[in-house]
């Protein structure tokens, strides 16, 4: 009887020890997907900064296909920080978007 109850121990140390290692592998590829979105969000940003730049240039003020470009990246930007705020670990106020990209099509 002390045996059985002393396998049972073993097995229990030992599965537990397996889910902590399978949580902990979790947590570190959480985290990598964190961190890719933000890169992401960091990129699109400086995309949509360059693209207002360009907008705003005398050549190509009041272009279509820019302003249409705009529209996309700001939908786009909305999108990605939607996935960025579902993967984050602590729960943060809506953020922001930039004001260039806000004042993109004024």
């Amino acid at each position: 009887m002390v045996y059985l109850w002393f396998s049972l121990f073993i097995l229990s140390i030992a599965g537990n020890a397996v889910l902590i290692w399978y949580v902990r592998k979790l947590i570190n590829q959480f985290k990598a997907a964190i961190e890719s979105v933000a890169q992401v969000q960091a990129m699109l940003d400086e995309y949509a900064m360059h693209l207002d730049t360009v907008s705003q240039m005398e050549s190509y003020y009041g272009d279509v296909t820019i302003e249409n470009l705009m529209k996309h990246t700001k939908d786009i930007v909305k999108v990605v920080r939607d996935s960025g705020s579902l993967l984050s670990l602590t729960e943060t106020d809506e953020q922001e978007e930039p004001e260039e990209i806000n004042n993109a099509n004024s």
